[in-house]
């Protein structure tokens, strides 16, 4: 009796041990191919593609925390991929553990991206994810996070899809003009003063209330678009405080030379 309670404990502490060391390929097809299918693909409108997709992501610090945190903390809301559009829910896998997320993303990537993946693509490892999902985020919040991530991968040119990557690589592209674009992008920065803070009390942005103390106060909201994505820069109160604020920021960030503030000061008034 006593034997065969040890050699039960034993066979259920080896199969258990197994599941602790699955594979990133073991985790997705018994977790994830339900809904992405077996090769990434999805089924179309109903649940979105992996394959030749994400890979995409990874060539950016935002899109590596990204994809750690729609695995991890879910994501609802309208999405298009493919061409096709998608309006589910991406439940939330909280019970996987730092190491797991890491060989499911590293299966993904490598197993149906690897022609999106940058030069030199390093996988994900336990810390990293551990990391980047430190501080849980709401459905919404990955939602927004994943229109930003593509906004800045569209804003720097970075193709989405094997089909642009070949296209772009196929463009014969002089090394002088490339060289002088990626040094201009790098060196563009774009800020405005919000005159009405309508727009962003109709958006639920803001509420009546503090849209009202704002407006009476005559408080001019910053934003600046950096890598494509819009975020609040700051605030003024008054118009012309608003714009003597965005003049000295270009000033001193485009230019980096603060004799340019009276150039452009001048011809602000010419």
């Amino acid at each position: 009796m006593k034997i065969g309670s040890v050699l039960l404990a034993a066979i259920a502490t080896l199969v258990i041990a197994g599941a602790a060391h699955a594979s990133g390929q073991d985790l997705f097809e018994q977790h994830c191919a339900v809904c992405h299918q077996m090769n990434g693909e999805g089924v179309p409108g109903a649940y979105p593609p992996l394959a030749d997709s994400v890979g995409a992501y990874v060539r950016i610090p935002a899109g590596r925390a990204y994809l750690v945190h729609v695995v991890s903390f879910g994501m609802t809301g309208a999405i298009a991929a493919h061409a096709q559009s998608y309006d589910g829910l991406m439940q939330p896998w909280t019970q996987f553990s730092d190491a797991e997320v890491a060989e499911i993303l590293n299966y993904v990537l490598t197993g149906f991206n690897r022609k999106l993946l940058p030069r030199g693509f390093k996988p994900y490892t336990a810390a990293e994810v551990a990391k980047l999902r430190s501080h849980r985020e709401s459905f919404e919040q990955v939602h927004r996070e994943r229109a930003h991530l593509l906004s800045a991968l569209d804003g720097l040119g970075m193709p989405l899809s094997p089909e642009t990557a070949i296209t772009a690589g196929n463009l014969a592209c002089d090394s002088s003009t490339s060289g002088l674009a990626r040094d201009l992008i790098a060196r563009t920065r774009v800020f405005g003063a919000l005159d009405t803070l309508d727009n962003l009390k109709k958006g639920g942005r803001i509420g009546n209330a503090k849209a009202l103390l704002a407006t009476a106060l005559s408080i001019k909201p910053i934003i600046s678009v950096i890598d494509g994505v819009v975020e609040q820069y700051g605030k003024q109160r008054t118009r012309s405080k608003a714009l003597t604020f965005l003049v000295e920021q270009v000033a001193s960030i485009a230019w980096g030379d603060p004799s340019c503030r009276d150039v452009i000061k001048l011809r602000r008034k010419a």
